[in-house]
């Protein structure tokens, strides 16, 4: 499954918003918030890994504790890039 940042993936009648990809150990790996019924975004996030045409949530923490950090610095930088281009 090929996802870029801003895609919104349905997971059994849930939706989440991808926020970031990222390739870990030869496999890629989406972080993404889920949002309401009405596509608003809540407070709840996650790691999906991407396998073939699907995703499997990753619960593991040794894995999420190498890749939040990732995800973290990575979502960050995007944030900091979209203040920076909106005061100019």
């Amino acid at each position: 499954m090929k996802v870029i940042s801003g895609d919104l993936l349905t997971i059994r009648s849930e939706k989440y918003l991808v926020l970031d990809v990222m390739e870990y150990g030869g496999e890629d790996y989406a972080f993404s918030n889920k949002m309401t019924e009405l596509e608003q975004p809540t407070k709840d996030y996650c790691v999906f890994k991407l396998v073939g045409e699907g995703v499997i949530r990753i619960s593991d923490n040794k894995v999420l504790d190498v890749l939040l950090p990732r995800f973290s610095s990575s979502v960050q930088k995007m944030v900091d890039s979209y203040i920076e281009s909106v005061n100019q």
